[in-house]
């Protein structure tokens, strides 16, 4: 009876470790394509790579306004070839450079200053100046807005410096005044 006892718990030792060392079936072997798949997803050398997200918990249901069309008064330019007005807008389309009877979004320019630009529809004109925004609502149409930009040089401080002539003396003593301007800061 003891032998046949112990045969018994020796059998049932060796089946429970038989199970014990088999393969499990879930576990991904070192040649399935899975085992790999954070490769492609964490490639360092991929240019298009973007980090990896979990998934957000709460989701919040965001309302996106639909993007308006404006445009903005860059900056003015006055040489040889013309007066020249930089825009810069919202889409390709505002972004030009253009000069006295140009058109803008159903605008034509009908004047550039050195400071401003005179808009004109059929019914309206606008003064738009440096720094300042035209902004298409679908109920008010065009209207004016200011947007903050940084100007490198205050224009309180700034040397005034008078318009070249075209005697070859007129350069040299404009560089002469700027000159002692200069030495009179320092």
């Amino acid at each position: 009876m003891r032998c046949e006892l112990f045969l018994w718990i020796s059998v049932l030792g060796i089946v429970a470790c038989g199970r014990c060392l088999a393969a499990p079936t879930n576990v991904l072997s070192k040649t399935d394509y899975a085992f790999f798949a954070t490769i492609p997803e964490r490639n360092i050398f991929n240019p298009i790579r973007l980090p990896h997200r979990e998934p957000p918990t709460n989701h919040v249901e965001t309302v996106v306004a639909a993007p308006t069309d404006a445009f903005a008064l860059v900056g003015t330019m006055t040489y040889e070839k013309g007066t020249f007005a930089f825009f810069s807008g919202a889409s390709t389309n505002y972004q030009k450079v253009l000069q006295r009877d140009g058109e803008i979004a159903g605008f034509k320019i009908a004047s550039i200053t050195p400071d401003a630009v005179t808009l004109a529809t059929s019914n309206s004109t606008v003064i738009v100046r440096v720094g300042s925004q035209m902004q298409c609502d679908r109920v008010a149409g065009w209207t004016q807005a200011q947007y903050a930009t940084t100007q490198m040089v205050d224009q309180a401080t700034a040397p005034v410096v008078p318009p070249a002539t075209d005697s070859a003396g007129s350069s040299s003593d404009i560089l002469k005044k700027l000159m002692q301007k200069r030495e009179q800061e320092l």
